[in-house]
């Protein structure tokens, strides 16, 4: 049997070294990169969860959640004692119509992420700020709530 000249990975499976029907990868790849590619004509819903940052002082929690094309008054923020629960719902509609055409889609996403705080803060003082798709919360840490008492 004669040696067959092997340089890449097509020449491999025509040497017959693994089945084709086992090399699946190049399938999987291929769906996931029709499953990411950005498409004008192709708005699925998906919730998606944001990436955040949390610092934590002496004094306060800074907690930066990123949220690239969300509108401010989408945003719903609730802050409790132990956790800030940050979500949005957004909706969009567009419509074509043409001499031969009608064209309307619309699409819908949002998300949802509760984030467990490292300390106890005091809601009431919470401060906000929505600036280039980043919001910023700003929480005071809450004073313990332990209180000595006299012994009889």
């Amino acid at each position: 049997m004669a040696k067959k000249n092997v340089k890449n990975e097509r020449d491999r499976k025509d040497a017959g070294f693994y089945p084709a029907d086992l090399d699946y990868s190049r399938h999987v790849k291929k769906l996931a990169g029709l499953l990411n590619a950005p498409s004008k004509y192709l708005n699925v819903f998906s919730d998606t969860t944001p990436d955040i940052d949390l610092v934590e002082n002496d004094k306060e929690i800074r907690l930066k959640v990123d949220l690239p094309g969300i509108k401010k008054e989408d945003i719903k923020v609730t802050v409790n004692r132990d956790n800030v629960v940050v979500s949005a719902r957004s909706a969009s509609n567009h419509e074509e119509k043409g001499e031969n055409y009608y064209y309307r889609e619309r699409s819908s996403s949002g998300f949802y992420r509760n984030v467990s705080l490292p300390s106890p803060v005091n809601s009431k003082n919470a401060k906000a700020k929505f600036e280039n798709g980043t919001l910023e919360l700003t929480l005071a840490k809450a004073k313990p709530e332990g209180s000595n008492i006299r012994i009889e």
